[in-house]
């Protein structure tokens, strides 16, 4: 708020310099994390966390990064508590919306839901979008390392390929799953299911 205005040219510079260092803040955060899986040196702090409200601060955090889409968020119950390590499932629920922000180049709505399978003791949360979708020859390899869909670089969409990989990994270490369904030019759906009923000591792997 000091100083001149920055002209036109000079606002799309700083833009640009912003994001590159974003992306450049992103891989190395990804790659320290992977190196740390491959080591056994990254560690879970499980503790008692409701599910809705990590979700819901997610949701809020991330609808105020766009304007081009809407993130609804729909809970089938008020509360799920689960014994879970909150900062790495913010990690994983923060990769997944933004994926689905960012493979939905022309806007649109994204749909988070929760809910709670009494049979199996699961709580299951998935998140949906109606962007550009997976090629169906490609979707084996989702959640490789360094995997990028074909069309998301024909929209020119960057990224490290290291994030659903990462989402993979924290999701089965606190016993869970992790899926999805993508038709391609139609949108996806990724799935998480996780158990209600978790060791209470902190894991290492």
């Amino acid at each position: 708020g000091k100083g001149p205005q920055l002209a036109a040219w000079q606002g799309k510079a700083l833009t640009g310099l912003d994001l590159a260092a974003q992306r450049l803040n992103e891989l190395t955060d990804d790659l320290l994390d992977m190196a740390r899986l491959q080591a056994g040196q990254l560690e879970l702090h499980p503790e008692p966390t409701d599910l809705v409200t990590l979700v819901q601060r997610v949701v809020t955090r991330l609808q105020m990064t766009t304007e081009r889409h809407t993130i609804v968020f729909v809970p089938a119950v008020e509360q799920l508590v689960l014994h879970i390590d909150p900062r790495r499932m913010e990690q994983v629920l923060s990769n997944m919306i933004s994926n689905a922000i960012k493979y939905s180049p022309e806007g649109g709505p994204i749909e988070v839901t929760i809910a709670e399978d009494i049979e199996r003791q699961e709580a299951l949360l998935s998140v949906r979008d109606h962007g550009i979708g997976i090629p169906a020859q490609q979707q084996a390899q989702v959640f490789h390392r360094f995997v990028q869909a074909d069309n998301a670089r024909a929209y020119g969409i960057e990224g490290t390929g290291l994030g659903l990989y990462l989402c993979r990994a924290l999701i089965e270490r606190h016993g869970g799953r992790i899926w999805f369904e993508s038709v391609e030019g139609q949108g996806s759906t990724f799935f998480i299911a996780l158990p209600i009923a978790s060791p209470a000591a902190p894991s290492r792997f």
